[in-house]
């Protein structure tokens, strides 16, 4: 990768069985690539393909003093991001517990990173994203103003397998909101490389 080049990292943030979070991830992820500069690379990180347990260290995250592979691993692949897209349902008003513990997991990592939150449930998600930006702000990450809530009442289903028909056409009213996002977290990434630098 280029030294101009940045690595956005979407994190899908459930793992249940008849999740539709993956193809939430895969249009966002289709929308802010093609509404950003080249040299921004976008990747999707399923947090299927990195199971934890709940959190097991001795030590607190901040300390950095890891002792478990599978946090090795997980510290190992967050940071090669420079900024992150949280994608979130909405579990009784919060974060399904899998996303919370993966965030648990790490700090320094995390710390003084942009980011862009996206929910969605029927009602968009609202409550899910005020949790998670309570999170992400509390362990130092710089949130965007604009948080997409997608509404999953909008999308047509498959009852068998509960998949979204046509994302495009599900989320088209919440795709300005997902732009404007990605703008700001391309602002938040400038100025933290500035504040870096200087």
């Amino acid at each position: 990768m280029s030294p101009l080049n940045k690595r956005i990292q979407i994190i899908i943030g459930s793992t249940r069985s008849a999740r539709v979070g993956d193809q939430v991830g895969e249009y966002v992820k289709q929308v802010v690539q093609e509404n950003s500069p080249s040299f921004y690379e976008y990747e999707i990180v399923d947090l299927r393909d990195h199971p934890l347990p709940f959190f097991d260290e001795v030590a607190i995250p901040a300390y950095k003093t890891y002792a478990k592979d599978h946090t090795f691993k997980w510290s190992s692949k967050i940071s090669e991001a420079d900024a992150f897209i949280f994608v979130s349902p909405e579990y009784n008003g919060s974060i399904p517990a899998v996303l919370k513990n993966a965030i648990d997991f790490l700090y320094q990592e995390w710390k003084n990173k942009p980011t862009v939150i996206v929910s969605y449930a029927n009602k968009g998600g609202s409550g899910a994203a005020a949790n998670l930006r309570a999170i992400t702000t509390r362990i130092g990450m710089k949130v965007a103003e604009t948080m997409p809530a997608l509404i999953s009442t909008n999308d047509v289903r498959d009852p068998a397998t509960n998949r979204i028909a046509d994302t495009n056409k599900a989320f088209a009213p919440q795709k300005e909101s997902i732009i404007q996002a990605a703008k700001e977290l391309i602002e938040l990434i400038n100025s933290t490389a500035v504040t870096s630098a200087a």
